[in-house]
Formats: structure tokens, C-alpha cells, sequence
């Protein structure tokens, strides 16, 4: 096992991933819509916020008609999901629903009101403190040391947290998996 030793003290936020592989196919009837072609983006959502954009959906829907949408399985911690709409490539500029965590919905051409995805994600899923000179897991922290490598190096401090001298240096050489 390999101990990684934060550099300097930094807060390490994440960020709910956004939803994918949104798709749309036309249906005929039971809608409101003008004969066109629409775009849609949706946006996971959770209590903190809301993501970026997932990939745009694009289909021609004849007068009248609907447009069902179907995405992928949501990210772990998604608890809603917004859907956008609008008639020029990547400009989705209504909100069309706001949603539970659910993975498909029926477009009839009616919307809430103007709307566009966020530029920027919200919708924090974790958040870490983690204090100069913490020492993490290689192993168990993998994830947090990846997405902030440049934070950690494998040289423990010489004094402060995460220095290990005296006493507990001869316990851990002499018990290194611990008691």
C-alpha cells in the first residue's frame, strides 16, 4: 500500500456527473408542435444544483406531433432531471419539464417558460477538507488522489500531520497492516 501526503491543505469538491446519451424519436399526433426540426439537452439535478448539459438529441417532428426522449441510467446521486428544448443546434432556450430520476419522457410541445443549461455545474455530490499533510490511501482514496494529483506526493512531511516519528514509526514498521 502506498500513503499519499497532501501538499497543502485544499478543499475537493465533486461534482454529480451529467446525464448521457440522450436520444429522441418523433411521434405522430397528440402534440402541440409546428412541422420543424428541435434539439434537447437535459440536466441532472440533486439538492445542491444542477449539472452541465448532456449530449443534444436532435429529431424532425411532423405538425402535431410529439417527441419521446430516452437517456442512459443516471449518475449515482442524480435525484431529478431538467429538459430544454430549442430549434437551432446547441441553443436550447426552454425549459420544457422539470423531472424525478427517471430516464424518458414524452415531449407533447408545450414548455414551462425560458430556460437554458447551466454553464457550470452545481450540483455538488461530495465535498472533502483534507489538511496539509493528511496522509491517504493510495488504495482506498484512489479516486480523491486522482482527481487531485498535483495536491499529494508520496513524501511524508517532515513535521506537522502526517509526520510519523519515534514511537508510532517503530509500531508501524514492526505492525504494518495495523493491529
Amino acid at each position: 500500500m502506498v500513503a499519499n501526503y497532501a501538499t497543502s491543505a485544499f478543499t475537493a469538491a465533486v461534482s454529480l456527473a451529467a446525464p448521457g446519451t440522450l436520444a429522441a424519436s418523433a411521434n405522430v399526433g397528440g402534440g402541440t408542435f409546428a412541422a420543424a426540426t428541435y434539439f434537447w439537452k437535459i440536466t441532472g439535478t440533486n439538492s445542491n444544483g444542477e449539472t452541465t448539459a448532456s449530449n443534444e438529441a436532435t429529431v424532425a417532428i411532423a405538425l402535431n406531433g410529439t417527441a419521446s426522449l430516452t437517456w442512459a441510467a443516471l449518475p449515482a446521486g442524480t435525484t431529478g432531471v431538467r429538459v430544454y428544448r430549442g430549434t437551432v443546434t446547441n441553443t436550447e432556450n426552454l425549459l420544457v419539464a422539470v423531472l424525478g430520476a427517471v430516464v424518458a419522457y414524452t415531449d407533447t410541445g408545450t414548455s414551462i417558460g425560458a430556460g437554458a443549461p447551466p454553464a457550470v455545474n452545481t450540483a455538488q455530490a461530495a465535498s472533502y477538507f483534507v489538511e496539509a499533510g493528511a496522509r491517504r490511501d493510495s488504495v482506498t482514496d484512489s479516486a480523491l488522489i486522482a482527481l487531485f494529483a498535483p495536491n499529494f506526493t508520496t513524501t511524508a512531511p517532515a513535521a506537522g500531520v502526517g509526520n510519523v516519528t519515534g514511537v508510532m514509526a517503530g509500531y508501524l514498521a514492526a505492525y504494518p497492516a495495523g493491529p
